[in-house]
């Protein structure tokens, strides 16, 4: 691609994005109905609008940054006041069994669908498949607008769920092209290097944010990102993928703590009724 051709692609996908979500304001559609037949629509019509084309070799990096903010910013909203203690073993529920329900049944149908299917790919599409995901899930759930009850677990399941698919699918990926070669270990492993960099970035941040709100309160935000960057990569650096379970982890543990203020981090829900 020549630089005009990655000037006009990378023009092209900032307009069409914030296009489509205008228009999806517009008719009272969730974003995400509009966002996908336009940019199914630009990839086929154009040769141009080719992210792995137009970012090369940052094109994965820049996904999963991508991923870490909006995951981040999603745990913001995974506040534990919201759900009743007899609530939360079902979310625990959608997350372990209903990932695993889905993980199965995805093999399943897929193995059966697809004719001379290796298994071990059948897995691996299933793995794939569990993620639902907060881009999906919370969009959704901002047009619809269930019942609080409702709304607080579809969230949670949305928020969980990526960061498990993710390391689930990695285990499964690498499981198979090792030649079936099972190893739990590894993803408790990711796991606990993720929750551990988070920790240690929650009090950095924390600091941080103190005195960014006292010195230089514009500096709020930026502070937050690059922290949340910095606790992506590092965890990431360590073990692979380890970085969606650390910023999950890191948004969760600012939604639930009262020292700092993070109503400029996220957007509120337009209700918050506790889950009875």
């Amino acid at each position: 691609m020549s630089s005009d051709d990655v000037l006009l692609g990378l023009g092209l996908v900032v307009t069409l994005a914030v296009g489509a979500q205008l228009v999806a304001r517009l008719l009272r559609l969730p974003a995400i109905v509009v966002l996908l037949p336009t940019g199914f629509a630009a990839g086929a019509a154009t040769d141009v609008v080719q992210p792995a084309q137009l970012l090369g070799d940052l094109y994965q990096p820049f996904v999963s940054i991508a991923v870490g903010v909006i995951l981040f910013e999603a745990g913001l909203r995974l506040r534990l006041g919201l759900v009743a203690t007899d609530a939360r073993r079902l979310v625990v529920r959608l997350v372990l069994l209903g990932a695993l329900v889905t993980w199965i049944g995805v093999t399943l149908a897929t193995a059966l669908l697809v004719d001379g299917l290796d298994d071990r790919v059948a897995l691996l599409i299933g793995a794939i498949l569990v993620v639902s995901g907060p881009t999906v899930v919370l969009p959704l759930l901002s047009f619809v607008r269930p019942a609080p009850r409702v709304r607080s677990l579809l969230t949670w399941e949305g928020v969980l769920v990526d960061p498990v698919g993710a390391l689930l699918g990695v285990f499964v990926f690498h499981a198979a092209a090792s030649g079936g070669h099972w190893r739990p270990g590894e993803m408790l492993l990711s796991i606990a290097v993720g929750l551990g960099v988070a920790l240690v970035a929650a009090l950095v941040l924390r600091f941080l944010l103190h005195e960014a709100q006292r010195r230089a309160p514009r500096q709020v935000v930026p502070v937050t990102l690059a922290m949340v960057v910095a606790a992506l990569v590092a965890a990431d650096l360590i073990r692979d993928d380890a970085g969606f379970v650390a910023t999950t982890t890191l948004g969760m543990v600012f939604a639930n703590q009262r020292a700092i203020d993070t109503s400029l981090l996220v957007e509120s829900p337009q209700t918050e009724d506790t889950l009875q």
